[in-house]
């Protein structure tokens, strides 16, 4: 998790700016945390401390798994059962997890195309209502235009308020 930047390779304490030290702590679900070694402070704080994970109280074997279930596209239920945990956890995670994704494309958009590359592009309309709801406000469809280099596999996808050519991205 280091190595790809997920958690902090090393700390300063807050208190009184020198460096901390991981320190093997049974109380906490990650058995881990940066402690400071000075004997005048003796700080410690968590090793999620800004991270990705830094609010959630799940261990992070768990995190890992229920990531992982997500990108493989199980059901909610069935990560519920695998990772015993409740349904507005798993909820939650997914819900940000798409969240990341989505940020992540917006600011690195991809470039498709060019000298020998074929590019599909097409268009669908998506509305969902939600189970359960069959009486509630319907929810506005939205149209959803894409284009995959079927060479690369490289795609984009945006929402467009239209689908004429006015709308189309650039």
């Amino acid at each position: 998790m280091r190595r790809n930047g997920w958690l902090a390779v090393n700390m300063t304490c807050h208190k009184c700016n020198g460096p901390m030290v991981e320190h093997e702590y049974q109380r906490v679900s990650d058995k881990v945390t940066w402690r400071c070694p000075s004997k005048n402070c003796r700080t410690n704080t968590s090793i999620r401390k800004d991270s990705f994970f830094e609010r959630s109280g799940l261990p992070l074997d768990k995190l890992i798994d229920l990531i992982y279930y997500w990108l493989l596209e199980l059901p909610h239920v069935a990560i519920q059962h695998e990772l015993q945990v409740d349904k507005q956890t798993v909820t939650d995670w997914a819900n940000f997890l798409r969240e990341v994704c989505s940020t992540e494309l917006v600011r690195n958009p991809v470039r498709l195309g060019g000298p020998g590359h074929t590019v599909a592009v097409d268009e669908t309309l998506v509305a969902k209502q939600k189970p359960g709801n069959q009486q509630g406000i319907p929810v506005a469809a939205k149209w959803v235009f894409g284009a995959v280099d079927l060479g690369t596999g490289n795609f984009f996808m945006e929402i467009v308020d239209q689908r004429d050519a006015a709308q189309c991205p650039p």
